[in-house]
């Protein structure tokens, strides 16, 4: 078709070369047999502009210059497609132009907009235009990278003045672009005084392309990127704004790395804002520069990132960018170092800013900060749990050159970097290394983290301020120009850093805290200064305030004896003090004292104005610790669960309801002991039993009951400094004798043994078993009263014997426990209701009471390693005990038995015990 076609009955129109939207009429072009409409507007129809047959068979040459689309006030349609990959020249190889001057156009689709170039697809030229595109579902620019002109096109360029292009799409929209050549897909590259924007909008955006950066020898002639502005001249702004409403890709796709998004200028200004407007995710791949232009991203859905670095340059390079969304992450450096252009190619110094924020809670970078010339860099880490993994350097130089002078010179690096870690958990792993006149601050905030070192060299100056309960983990050899250590901040040596170097030492709030490795090893402070295993602070400076010095858990100071001196710090007159509580601690987790030391200073011999302060030990200097503590609790523990006050009542219920001359019988108990003090210990303890006895009756001496029960015990115990198990299996035979006059004795042995282990909080493990025996006697009389009421008068007495044992802990520590043993003596009563009394189902409630007291007691444990403590405690007591039960005789041959129980003004107190039974008679 030699003119196009359309079908207006199927809303289908079909253009070829010789029509062009042609807004400029044919006052201004002449080409023969062109066929041009001056606007398009048909909202239900396709639209497409085929220009592949442009100057050749079946189409005409538009060598004067015009493109498909071409200063058009309007094009509607519901799909407009646009082809123009034939090799043109400047122009009829572009897709969409604007050009000359005040040219306004409106291109609307509800549909597809699909342009495919071999130049540029959308281009605006000279000055004064206002170009929206909007309503589409989906808008797909592509430049096939060849074009006759130069090579290759861009999706988007402006390369004029006052020009404007808003691109918005519809509900659910989509932008794709790209470019296979090696230019840009949005660019702004305006060289005339002024004010431009490109504004894109859609529901996901998605540039990508393959693109390098260009170089020639030190000089930097042209980036290419994905997204870039290149301003030549001063002017107002301008502006590349981006805004994906759920999702912006921006994808450099070259596997060698490149630029993503470039705010280039040279004497002028440029800005590009990439979802400063929407709360959707953002995904660069590719580097992000301010080559004396503003770069400004808000990375703010979860999971956001950016793969490449941030790189800012020239006197007015900056980057400002915002990881507001929860993980949202960077990977890649903040770099400074690179140098800027003007407008003639002199290379100028660095001023650039970059100030990064982590707000997403978990937001993260992994990557250097590496700042030099006279740049800015700020990072501020205040998302929960916010971290940085790299280092900060501010040790680099930067070049200045005239261009025609070719000698390039390197400037000091009077850079500042800070980096503020002050969301809750914030973290820092690595260095910070300054130089020269550089500045770099550290501050965390609230629980901060920070595992790394910090050097200081030339007249460089750096500060570290930990507070509210941060840590500092010094991995190596430190200096730093201030430190200000306070409010439950810790500053740790522990490990391979042996020295910290402080220009001036001081505290905001309450003083910090130092962690540090101790070895002792003579009284000389020059051993200390340059110990490999004892660590030793300088501070130079300082506001007089008082820090403490927490020896680590490895601190070696055994061997210290009074009048010993551990030196670990060599401070100005009057810059700082140190405490440790004038007496503390230094824990000995494999053995069983710990040393008690205190702190104290002299002045030092060598050095004008200084002072040196150590650690001496206190009196013997020797406290035992868990480890020496708690086998001495376990034992006294498993004593006082074999001293079992067990009667009658709760072993069998009540016997006078038996009705067959033998039984067997089972039950259940559930008991909780606590006990306060140094040997105190909690546990919740249960046993099951079960017993067999036979009635043999007398003709004088009422009816006895012989018979034999086993039991087994379990249950977990929690001391003061550790936590254990027990477990318990022994052998009860009785003897019981009924008489008619309501009197009862019962007669008991047992034997069994109790098997123990232990684990302090220390970390030491033990294990033991101790055999026991137990005799005893219980008599009372029950009295009936009126009304089925019963008054039962008890007295008991019973004598415990545990035999010790001696065993060797995981630490080596040797254990000898004496035996020990008990009597308890008891007087109580029980008061009793019964229900159906003379029936063969009887029944009755009843509540009792007791007072008991321990004649004995005593129990002694030795623990020895170098050392010996020796653990006494006195079980020795007097308390009460009260409680309630019923008795229930189901028929002739079962009975269930219940009774709960606690004590009263005990040692060892029963919080709760339990007693569930059941027998059967045959």
């Amino acid at each position: 078709m030699a003119a196009g076609s359309d079908d207006t009955d199927s809303g289908t129109y079909h253009f070829d070369s010789h029509t062009s939207i042609n807004g400029s009429g044919g006052s201004t072009y002449h080409d023969k047999g062109n066929s041009d409409l001056d606007s398009f507007s048909h909202p239900d129809s396709d639209l497409t502009l085929d220009w592949t047959n442009e100057g050749k068979t079946g189409g005409i040459s538009r060598g004067s210059g015009v493109s498909a689309i071409y200063n058009t006030p309007e094009v509607t349609a519901k799909n407009i497609t646009v082809i123009a990959t034939q090799t043109g020249n400047q122009w009829n190889d572009k897709g969409i132009v604007y050009n000359g001057s005040s040219n306004n156009g409106k291109i609307t689709a509800t549909g597809t907009i699909k342009i495919q170039t071999n130049d540029d697809c959308i281009y605006t030229n000279t000055t004064g235009h206002n170009v929206k595109i909007s309503g589409f579902n989906k808008l797909m620019l592509e430049s096939t990278g060849k074009s006759a002109h130069q090579g290759s096109g861009y999706a988007i360029m402006n390369n004029g003045t006052n020009n404007f292009l808003t691109i918005t799409g519809g509900k659910n929209s989509e932008i794709d672009m790209t470019n296979t050549g090696n230019r840009a897909v949005v660019a702004d590259n305006s060289k005339t005084a002024g004010s431009t924007k490109i504004s894109l909008t859609a529901n996901t955006i998605n540039l990508h392309a393959n693109v390098n950066s260009k170089y020639f020898s030190d000089f930097k002639l042209k980036d290419y990127s994905i997204v870039q502005t290149a301003a030549h001249y001063a002017f107002t702004g301008g502006q590349i704004e981006i805004n994906g409403l759920d999702k912006t890709i921006i994808n450099n796709e070259n596997k060698n790395g490149g630029i993503a998004v470039d705010a280039y200028a040279t004497s002028g200004k440029s800005l590009i804002e990439i979802n400063k407007k929407s709360k959707g995710v953002v995904e660069i791949t590719g580097d992000v520069v301010g080559d004396n232009g503003t770069a400004d991203i808000d990375f703010a859905g979860s999971q956001s990132f950016l793969t490449g670095n941030m790189k800012a340059s020239g006197e007015n390079g900056k980057i400002l960018a915002d990881f507001k969304g929860n993980e949202a992450k960077m990977t890649g450096n903040i770099d400074t170092t690179e140098t800027g252009y003007d407008s003639h190619y002199n290379i100028i110094g660095n001023k650039g800013t970059v100030e990064a924020n982590f707000t997403g809670s978990n937001a993260s970078m992994t990557g250097d900060i590496i700042a030099a010339g006279d740049s800015k860099v700020t990072t501020v880490f205040s998302g929960n749990k916010a971290s940085f993994t790299g280092a900060i350097d501010t040790t680099r130089t930067s070049r200045t050159s005239k261009i025609g002078a070719w000698n390039l010179v390197d400037s000091p690096n009077n850079s500042t970097v800070t980096a503020d870690f002050s969301g809750n958990n914030a973290a820092f792993t690595g260095s910070l290394k300054a130089a020269g006149t550089s500045t770099a601050k550290v501050s965390l905030t609230n629980q901060g983290n920070w595992k790394g070192a910090a050097h200081t060299s030339d007249e460089a100056d750096t500060a570290v301020t930990l507070s509210n309960g941060s840590i500092w983990n010094i991995t190596e050899n430190s200096n730093v120009s201030v430190m200000n250590l306070s409010s439950g901040a810790v500053a740790s040596l522990s490990g391979s850093a042996h020295s910290l170097n402080m220009g001036t030492l001081k505290a905001s709030g309450v003083p910090g805290t130092f962690a540090m490795d101790l070895t002792y090893h003579d009284n000389n402070v020059s051993t200390y200064e340059n110990a490999t295993d004892s660590d030793f602070l300088y501070a130079h400076d300082g506001s007089g305030s008082t820090f403490t010095v927490q020896p680590t858990a490895i601190a070696s100071v055994d061997t210290m004896k009074s009048g010993d001196k551990l030196y670990f710090a060599q401070v100005k007159d009057g810059a700082a003090a140190f405490t440790v509580n004038q007496n503390i601690l230094v824990q000995n987790k494999k053995r069983l004292f710990d040393n008690k030391l205190s702190v104290n200073k002299e002045v030092d011999s060598t050095k004008t104005n200084y002072e040196d302060w150590f650690l001496t030990p206190v009196e013997d200097g020797k406290t035992p610790n868990p480890n020496a503590f708690t086998p001495g609790a376990a034992y006294n523990a498993a004593f006082a669960l074999w001293r079992d006050d067990d009667t009658l009542l709760k072993r069998l219920g009540e016997l006078r309801y038996n009705q067959d001359n033998q039984g067997i019988w089972a039950r259940f108990t559930n008991k909780r002991l606590e006990r306060d003090g140094r040997h105190g210990f909690e546990g919740n303890f249960k046993t099951l039993q079960v017993g067999l006895d036979k009635e043999k009756k007398t003709a004088h001496h009422g009816n006895w009951y012989y018979g034999g029960a086993v039991s087994h015990l379990w249950g977990n115990t929690d001391y003061e400094q550790g936590h254990g198990s027990q477990k318990a299996t022994d052998f009860t035979f009785y003897g019981t004798n009924l008489r008619p006059q309501g009197h009862y004795l019962d007669l008991i042995a047992r034997v069994g043994r109790i098997d123990s282990d232990y684990d302090s909080t220390y970390g030491d493990h033990g294990r033991f078993q101790n055999w026991g025996s137990s005799i005893g006697a219980e008599y009372g009389r029950k009295k009936t009263l009126s009304r089925g009421w019963s008054l039962e008068p008890q007295a008991q007495l019973t004598y415990h014997y545990l035999w010790g044992d001696d065993y060797t802990t995981r630490n080596g520590a040797r254990v000898h426990q004496d035996n020990a043993d008990s009597l308890v003596g008891r007087l109580g009563f029980v008061l009793g209701r019964e229900f159906h009394e003379g029936a063969k189902n009887p029944s009755r409630v009843y509540l009792k009471a007791s007072v008991l007291h321990d004649f004995l007691g005593d129990t002694t444990s030795r623990i020895s390693d170098d050392l010996t403590y020796t653990d006494n405690d006195d079980l020795g007591d007097t308390w009460y005990v009260v409680g309630i039960g019923t008795n229930i005789q189901f028929a002739d041959n079962t009975q269930f038995y219940f009774d709960a129980e606690r004590s009263f003004h005990a040692d060892v107190d029963m919080k709760y015990r339990f007693n569930a039974g059941i027998r059967f008679e045959f």
